[in-house]
């Protein structure tokens, strides 16, 4: 994640190359083209999207805050609501993209695995009952396999805060754990990245954690759903989990198409880290990497258990 966007963002351009472009998608960010401001036979007018990374919708007042101040700083005076619970910046330019990162960084925010082939916001119900345990285990568990599933390169701190790690949350001991430890062949013990190895995902990935009775995070759309379970009293036993679903359907290739994700069964809590695990790491090892071939959540369902579809 480090070259060539680090060398790049040095230079005096208005843009990235190809390389870096690809590169600088992991850092949450997207290189585009404003063709409002288009003038033939001129450069076109380069800008660049920023989102965030907030699992389950968390979004400090700081940083909200933050995020009003830079859209009419360095932006151009919007702030995008996602679908995955996060905000986008647009119109950003090239030499203003390390500031208005760090801005955010430092306000208690994230860009850091927003865009790009690997996991993306874990999502969560945004329904604030807070006198309901299902739903802080929700929020809980999102954060927890978010935090499992972020990038351990230190090449985002490296380049957008000159290797300072400004605001760090401590780190749950038992996902840190699960990080490391191995037994069904998920974990690469000798690379900087544990879960994703050198090549990371083949395409996005995309999870929710919600409860029983609450889909407004439309779980079946998900690569990977957890439906929490509570016992009588309301404590934590384990989760319900769907998985291989998705919307990714490519326009006139009929051979690809949105699928519903499948029930593949429950999980004990103290086995929910090594499930998520073992599912990346399906998708990580046995995805399809070729852009031209048919939708990948077709290879998913199959390589999960689900229904065999026509392709």
């Amino acid at each position: 994640m480090r070259e060539p966007v680090a060398s790049e963002l040095l230079l005096d351009t208005t843009h990235f190359t190809e390389d870096a472009i690809q590169i600088l998608k992991f850092h949450g960010s997207y290189q585009q083209d404003n063709r409002d401001n288009r003038i033939k036979g001129q450069e076109k007018d380069y800008q660049f999207m920023l989102r965030t990374r907030s699992p389950g919708g968390f979004i400090p007042p700081e940083l909200y805050l933050t995020l009003d101040r830079l859209s009419d700083e360095y932006g151009n005076h919007t702030i995008r609501a996602t679908t995955r619970q996060g905000f986008q910046l647009h119109g950003v330019l090239k030499k203003n993209l390390k500031a208005t990162i760090a801005a955010i960084v430092t306000s208690m925010g994230s860009t850091l695995g927003a865009c790009g082939d690997l996991n993306r916001n874990v999502m969560a119900p945004a329904a604030p009952y807070k006198n309901r345990p299902e739903y802080t285990y929700a929020w809980e568990y999102a954060d927890r396999v978010a935090d499992l599933l972020t990038p351990q390169t230190g090449a985002y701190y490296e380049i957008w805060l000159d290797g300072e790690k400004a605001i760090s949350a401590e780190e749950d001991p038992t996902v840190a754990a699960a990080r490391q430890r191995n037994g069904t062949g998920t974990i690469f013990h000798d690379r900087e990245e544990p879960i994703y190895g050198v090549h990371y995902m083949p395409r996005k990935f995309k999870i929710c954690v919600t409860v029983p009775g609450d889909n407004s995070v439309d779980l079946f759309s998900q690569d990977l759903c957890l439906v929490v379970l509570t016992n009588s009293e309301g404590e934590l036993e384990g989760f319900n989990v769907f998985a291989g679903g998705g919307l990714g359907r490519t326009h006139n290739k009929e051979e690809t198409f949105p699928r519903l994700a499948d029930p593949i069964g429950y999980v004990e809590k103290a086995d929910v880290y090594d499930l998520v695990k073992a599912i990346v790491a399906t998708q990580r090892d046995y995805g399809d990497r070729d852009r031209s071939s048919p939708c990948p959540h077709e290879i998913s369902a199959r390589r999960l258990g689900g229904r065999t579809v026509p392709g």
